[in-house]
């Protein structure tokens, strides 16, 4: 049965299994959180079996991950004006030389243009465009040709306009996508048969 463990200051590591089922990055995270030392706030899910599991019980977990959060942070995902932002990466129990990752899951169009009206800083429209491109690159196996553009409004708008709907504007489906695109590609390794993550 798929797990989720939440990172937490102060929060004490009760399961046994954890150090298996969220990996090298994801227990020193749990680890450092009980000692309470500061930390990013998250949540690891164990994708063992995560590809055996009906879409519900995903969504369910997921959903209870991010409600913790959006009580720890005070922010809301897709919320246009302190919307909360994520990382997706994946955790084996063992070190790798490179694993899969998606940093700012919860942007959209909308949000960013809220957002840049808001702080009037291009590095809105950065962390866009490195969104569109990870998801593509991990979810949607197509590389982007990185351009000098000085421009990311202009960047993002191009991007966007190509992936078309196979980038979703709903952050929720976002974090789903990404997650389950993580664990399909690590499991269809069968390098990685006997390590969990």
């Amino acid at each position: 049965m798929t797990s989720i463990y939440t990172i937490e200051k102060g929060l004490p590591i009760e399961d046994g299994n954890v150090k298996e089922k969220a990996g090298v990055i994801g227990y020193s995270l749990l680890e450092l959180a009980a000692l309470n030392i500061p930390v990013t706030p998250g949540f690891i899910i164990d994708i063992s079996d995560i590809l055996d599991q009906p879409k519900e019980t995903i969504q369910n977990l997921l959903q209870e991950g991010i409600s913790k959060l959006e009580q720890s942070t005070g922010r809301k995902l897709a919320d246009s004006s302190s919307p909360l932002l994520l990382d997706a990466a994946l955790s084996p129990s063992m070190i790798m030389e490179k694993t899969p990752s998606i940093s700012y899951i919860g942007l959209n169009s909308q949000i960013v243009s809220s957002l840049h009206a808001s702080v009037q800083q291009d590095s809105v429209y950065f962390s866009f465009l490195n969104l569109l491109e990870s998801y593509s690159k991990v979810c949607l196996g197509k590389e982007v040709e990185k351009t000098a553009s000085t421009d990311p409004k202009s960047e993002c708008e191009k991007l966007s306009e190509a992936l078309g709907d196979q980038f979703p504007l709903n952050p929720f489906n976002q974090l789903e996508s990404a997650v389950m695109a993580m664990a399909k590609e690590y499991h269809a390794d069968p390098m990685n048969k006997d390590i969990p993550a």
